[in-house]
């Protein structure tokens, strides 16, 4: 997928995450599934098929009753591979904003290695992408930022990143950076 179409779409999700910070919301911090709604909308609008949660493995009578792995998205546009995407947020606070911004490296990092493992289940044709938002009270290039430095560290290959709009959320201004991977193998 081309990196304007992703920035563009981050960029269409920031805006829609921006206008529910402006409700009060409830919830300490932005959901991932609000993310996959806005990025869902954004690509259906582009006059791709989206599938949200899509299943990695085809679905097989007497297959069980385990629990499927699921993709965030899968989108299908009308030419060319399609792509899987795999979605995390990312938060860490350098100014005193724990009780909102508590991100814990370790635990972020173990969930995007699993994450990058559910996508080398993907279709062999597909391209493949980990998108992971960061949402900080401080610079996203602040060296202290031990968040950014395991985003860093995940994969050094196949990355790209682009700075999103800052906001506010629940009186706190959030700076957002978006990092992206994408492999058509893994």
């Amino acid at each position: 997928m081309d990196k304007k179409v992703i920035k563009d779409a981050l960029d269409n999700a920031i805006e829609d995450i921006i206008g529910i910070s402006k409700s009060s919301p409830n919830e300490r911090l932005v959901q991932e599934a609000q993310l996959r709604c806005a990025l869902y909308s954004y690509f259906r609008d582009k006059g791709m098929t989206v599938h949200a949660e899509a299943d990695y493995k085809k679905w097989r009578q007497g297959a069980g009753r385990g629990k499927p792995l699921k993709c965030d998205l899968r989108i299908i546009p009308k030419r060319g591979n399609e792509t899987w995407i795999e979605l995390k947020i990312a938060s860490y606070s350098l100014k005193g904003n724990r009780d909102v911004l508590h991100g814990n490296a370790s635990q972020y990092y173990k969930r995007w290695k699993a994450d990058i493992e559910k996508l080398k289940k993907a279709p062999g044709k597909a391209n493949k992408m980990l998108i992971i938002l960061g949402l900080f009270d401080d610079r996203p290039d602040n060296q202290n930022n031990r968040v950014v430095q395991r985003i860093e560290k995940t994969v050094p290959k196949f990355k790209f990143w682009c700075d999103l709009k800052t906001f506010t959320w629940r009186d706190i201004k959030l700076n957002s950076k978006a990092w992206i991977w994408q492999w058509e193998k893994l």
